[in-house]
């Protein structure tokens, strides 16, 4: 969980959400988590086909 929070302060202008409303701010933050997991899921395939490689 610590990694999701240092990656998004580090690579995705942080926690800060500049947003009106409850809806919204929840959104943003999903979206940022979707981000994430599908940047976590694109390095696990590239390790993948390096180790199919090699």
């Amino acid at each position: 969980m610590q990694q999701l929070f240092g990656a998004m302060v580090n690579e995705m202008e942080g926690k800060v959400i500049r947003t009106i409303g409850f809806a919204r701010s929840k959104a943003m933050l999903g979206l940022k988590k979707l981000t994430y997991n599908l940047k976590r899921y694109v390095f696990w395939q590239k390790e993948n086909i390096a180790e199919a490689a090699a």
